[in-house]
């Protein structure tokens, strides 16, 4: 099995490909289509005023790694770590689970793998996970010990566990079409 260490090493071998660690496996992850890029985009950037203003705590984007509870390095597509949680940026991985996960479906994924993965990120700390499904205008909000929350366009996503008062339209992460 190999562990963060190893990882590492592969990293430097090869800086190009962004990889994560799952269960003593190297995944190499392709990149994102940009439909799936935009959409992550617009869901932090609509999120991170509402942190920095009342200084809760950091998001981050697809290429940041954060070492589980479990061992597995993973890199959500947007997440929030409180200041709890992590007082002082390391200068590599972060060894805690963000309190807020968001995946963002890509072409090339399988819903259910996206799913397992976010459900992973609960099973080691997280307080919610959300899934983005662009091609089918549809979010899925996963907390721990409770059914998961479907939305479609005309629906609001909103986290008041972590985000109190926040709030975002389904139908503003959607890329918006070119005049």
């Amino acid at each position: 099995m190999l562990g963060v260490h190893d990882l590492d090493r592969l990293q430097a071998a090869f800086p190009d490909l962004q990889m994560e660690l799952v269960g003593g496996k190297v995944i190499v992850m392709s990149p994102s289509d940009v439909v799936s890029s935009a959409v992550a985009m617009r869901f932090g950037s609509s999120l991170e005023p509402y942190v920095r203003e009342r200084k809760l705590g950091r998001l981050f984007g697809p290429d940041a790694g954060f070492i589980l509870t479990n061992g597995d390095l993973r890199a959500p597509d947007v997440s929030f770590v409180s200041f709890e949680r992590l007082r002082a940026l390391p200068h590599r991985y972060a060894s805690v689970t963000p309190e807020f996960t968001v995946e963002v479906r890509s072409s090339s994924d399988r819903p259910a793998e996206v799913v397992d993965k976010l459900r992973t990120y609960l099973e080691n700390g997280a307080v919610v996970g959300i899934y983005v499904d662009p091609r089918e205008h549809c979010i899925r909000i996963l907390r721990a010990e409770r059914d998961d929350e479907i939305l479609h366009d005309g629906g609001v996503i909103a986290v008041p566990e972590l985000f109190a008062n926040w709030s975002l339209a389904v139908s503003e992460l959607w890329p918006v079409e070119a005049p």
